[in-house]
């Protein structure tokens, strides 16, 4: 993906903001790039897409339609007072379609396989293909601060749970 920044997060400095020393973000260059932060690798990118997502969510926005207009302000995000984002609307109809809830509807993105699915639905929408869901995993492991001891640990868990299911029915 472009940059390999699945959420098109802004570099602050371009926007007149701090800048936010991301894990795994490739040090700022101009030339290459003036306005997106640029990533090692697109798990980093969703990495950092979550983090962002889980401090907005954290003071109140817990829907999808307040998360996408902080995400991508309809105005003045990169250029002050102009229309930046035209198709908020139907960004936040498509993140809420693929959640299956409202746009104003309050989602529990503490739910991994809710924030799996609005990561995946803001990278779709932001123009990235190819996208892995691998890669949101271990993005999403590594947001929520689970050691890849844990990760392993929670795949054995589940397919045990799998299997009892299964025997059970």
């Amino acid at each position: 993906t472009r940059n390999n920044n699945p959420f098109n997060l802004v570099y602050g400095p371009a926007i007149g903001a701090k800048e936010i020393p991301w894990e795994g973000k490739v040090p700022h260059n101009p030339k290459i790039e003036d306005t997106f932060e640029v990533f090692e690798d697109n798990v980093m990118g969703f990495r950092a897409g979550i983090k962002n997502t889980y401090t907005h969510y954290n003071r109140g926005n817990n829907t999808v339609e307040k998360l996408i207009k902080i995400h991508a302000p309809e105005k003045g995000d990169i250029v002050k007072g102009k229309s930046e984002n035209p198709n908020q609307e139907k960004f936040i109809k498509m993140v809420a379609k693929n959640l299956k809830v409202k746009p104003d509807e309050v989602i529990n993105l503490n739910d991994p396989e809710v924030m799996k699915e609005y990561a995946r639905s803001v990278a779709i929408f932001e123009g990235h293909e190819n996208i892995k869901e691998e890669e949101i995993d271990k993005a999403l492991s590594l947001a929520r601060g689970l050691t890849e001891e844990d990760r392993e640990r929670a795949a054995i868990n589940l397919s045990t749970s799998l299997k009892q299911q299964t025997q059970n029915n």
